[in-house]
């Protein structure tokens, strides 16, 4: 596949981002200290001193309680604030870290759309920093700012909330903990801050867009050995450009998720997630929604490394003057050969949600997404969000050496109900059914690749195109193929 140049601005803006990019890249090379990747295990025993822990997406995770051990500190001098112990106990203590994200994008025909300004080139940088201070062992607080911005994006609806974020709060929160997780461990967390529910099909921080989604609220944990149980009561939070984030006091979200296995996405779990606010159904309309999710999910290893991840939901509630009847349901599976050289993994799934055959009939049957993309699940291109899709997918991922990883998925769209459209990622309306009784919504083809430069610095790289099917060339003359293309770094502390 070719990524045409011509979809870069022209000279002024095409060297303003790329020069950013590339002054930003060399210097964060310069400061990645060279730290084997086998640096990047399992937490020491809290107290001790031991092997540092591997990043995670939610950084408030990670277990810093252990001091790196000395061999660790001479390698990376970055480890000596991750535990800043202020008592001789150790359990008193402040751990520092962020990261730093510049990503240059490129797409020609935004939105499939031929008609003219739908080519651009521009940056996206955000700057994360955190501190986590533990008072002991029943008393933690947790703040972290952030910045995000976009330069020379000029596409429809620039500048996007989702792109651009002064300086403001990520996450600010207070946790109490009694008990020990051997026993019976409770905790209980209140402020601001990022929450995901299983794997994040329906809600999820959406790192992949520069500003990530957050709440306000409150949330309970009850923890005994691998089994979690988690219930929380938050208010998102909206993103302003001009002026501070703020809580949305007409959206609420509860639930209650009941999990067993080991860290953020867990082998088994049923959740209740309930939404109330206004919902968008057309780009220029919405409903007020008390929509009721309840799902299982369920990730079952196999012999020789096969996996099977499966994920059904089911939404009911009113929907404005309509019963809401929705369902949606997700399985992948995945399967390694390491006996070749390159260590490939087959990935195949299919994703299927519920469109709405008759909106005057009283039932709304379309689901839902809640908060999260189809990044991830439904292409990169985050052209398409769940609702009324059915979305077979086949790819491989593989790893030529350690520090490179490699992807290539194809994606193929249909609707469910052609009585009813495709929606957008944010489960607005993106194209009406119209008079096109066809299914096929189009084709998507993902090639990736990430390269991990020691333990803190990561290059990444894509491109994706997107094929219109027959529902979109027929329901929009100026329908054309999209193509996308990034080049970003990562750099973590």
């Amino acid at each position: 596949m070719s990524f045409p140049l011509s979809t870069f601005p022209r000279r002024s803006a095409a060297a303003g981002f790329a020069g950013r990019a590339a002054a930003v890249l060399g210097a964060l090379a310069a400061l990645a200290p060279a730290v084997p990747l086998a640096a990047q295990t399992a937490p020491g025993a809290p107290g001790a001193p031991g092997r540092p822990p591997a990043f995670q997406p939610l950084r408030f995770d990670e277990d810093w309680s252990a001091p790196p051990a000395a061999e660790a500190l001479e390698s990376d001098p970055l480890l000596r604030v991750k535990h800043i112990g202020f008592a001789r106990a150790g359990d008193v203590y402040l751990s520092v870290g962020g990261h730093v994200r510049e990503r240059a994008e490129a797409v020609r025909h935004f939105g499939l759309d031929a008609t003219p300004g739908r080519n651009d080139g521009y940056l996206l940088s955000r700057v994360y920093a955190h501190g986590d201070l533990h008072l002991g062992s029943h008393l933690r607080v947790f703040v972290e700012g952030k910045r995000a911005a976009a330069t020379s994006r000029t596409l429809p609806g620039s500048p996007r909330p989702t792109d651009v974020d002064h300086i403001d709060l990520q996450n600010a929160f207070a946790d109490v903990t009694v008990g020990a997780r051997a026993a019976l461990q409770a905790t209980a967390r209140v402020g601001r801050q990022e929450m995901v529910v299983g794997r994040g099909r329906l809600v999820d921080i959406v790192d992949w867009a520069n500003n990530r989604t957050i709440y306000q609220g409150a949330r309970v944990r009850l923890a005994h050995g691998p089994l979690a149980l988690d219930a929380f009561w938050v208010n998102p939070v909206t993103m302003r450009i001009d002026a501070g984030n703020a809580r949305d006091t007409l959206a609420r979200a509860w639930g209650v998720a009941l999990g067993r296995g080991a860290g953020t996405v867990r082998n088994y779990e049923a959740y209740v997630i309930a939404w109330r606010g206004p919902r968008a159904s057309t780009p220029q309309t919405s409903v007020h929604e008390n929509r009721v999710t309840v799902g299982l999910r369920a990730k079952t290893p196999f012999a020789a490394g096969v996996a099977l991840d499966g994920e059904l939901g089911r939404q009911d509630g009113r929907a404005g003057t309509a019963s809401i009847d929705a369902w949606f349901a997700a399985l992948e599976l995945t399967r390694p050969f390491p006996t070749v050289a390159t260590t490939p993994v087959l990935v195949v799934g299919l994703d299927w949600a519920t469109g709405d055959p008759n909106p005057a009939d009283g039932v709304a049957q379309g689901f839902s997404t809640l908060v999260s993309t189809g990044h991830g699940f439904l292409g990169d291109a985050d052209l398409l969000g769940r609702r009324n899709l059915l979305a077979p997918h086949v790819g491989v991922t593989a790893r030529p050496a350690p520090p490179l990883a490699l992807k290539a998925m194809l994606y193929d769209y249909r609707r469910v109900r052609t009585a009813d459209g495709v929606y957008g990622k944010p489960g607005a309306l993106f194209r009406a059914a119209g008079a096109s009784t066809a299914r096929h919504v189009g084709t998507e083809l993902d090639l990736g690749a990430s390269y991990r430069l020691g333990r803190h610095l990561k290059l990444d790289a894509g491109v994706s195109r997107f094929a219109p099917g027959a529902f979109l060339t027929e329901t929009n003359p100026t329908t054309a193929a999209l193509t996308w293309g990034y080049l970003g770094t990562t750099f973590t502390f």
